[in-house]
C-alpha cells in the first residue's frame, strides 16, 4: 500500500521530492498520533502483574489493564475510535465505528459486577498520561 500511495502522490504531487517529503510527514503526524492516543488508554493506570493474567476472567484482566478517553463528538473523531480501548479490549474484532455503541452494555456489565470502568475526559487523560511520564522519568533518573 506505501507503493501504491507513493505513486499517486507522484503523479498527483508537483515533484517527486514534495511526494517524497508529503509522504514521510504524514506518516510521522499519523504515527505521533495514534502513539499518543495508545498511550493515553493503557500508560497511566497501575498494571496487573503478567503472572496474575491466568488466574484472572477475561474481562477482569481487560477493564484492569486499560483505560477510555470519554466519549464526545471532538473526542471520538480526533482519536477515530481509538478512544473506547475498553470496548475494543473486550471485543478486539468488532469494527472501530461500532464500538461505541456497545458502551452502555459495558458499564452496565461493570456496574453489575462491580468493576471498575475508567473513562476520564481527555484533559484528564492527559494529565494522567504526563504524570506518569514524569514518574518514570524520576524512577530512570
Amino acid at each position: 500500500h506505501y507503493i501504491a500511495r507513493l505513486v499517486f502522490l507522484v503523479v498527483m504531487m508537483p515533484s517527486v521530492a514534495t511526494a517524497v517529503w508529503f509522504s514521510v510527514i504524514s506518516d510521522i503526524v499519523g504515527g505521533f498520533g495514534i502513539a499518543i492516543i495508545v498511550f493515553l488508554n493503557h500508560y497511566p493506570i497501575p498494571k496487573v502483574p503478567g503472572e496474575e493474567w491466568p488466574d484472572m476472567p477475561f474481562a477482569v484482566c481487560q477493564l484492569e489493564n486499560t483505560v477510555n478517553v470519554r466519549r464526545g463528538i471532538v473526542t471520538d473523531w480526533i482519536c477515530g475510535g481509538l478512544n473506547y480501548q475498553i470496548e475494543h479490549h473486550l471485543f478486539p474484532t468488532l469494527p472501530r465505528h461500532n464500538l461505541s455503541s456497545i458502551t452502555p452494555q459495558v458499564k452496565a456489565f461493570c456496574k453489575k459486577h462491580n468493576l471498575s470502568y475508567r473513562d476520564p475526559q481527555m484533559y484528564s487523560a492527559i494529565y494522567n498520561l504526563l504524570k506518569y511520564a514524569k514518574s518514570m522519568a524520576l524512577a530512570a533518573a
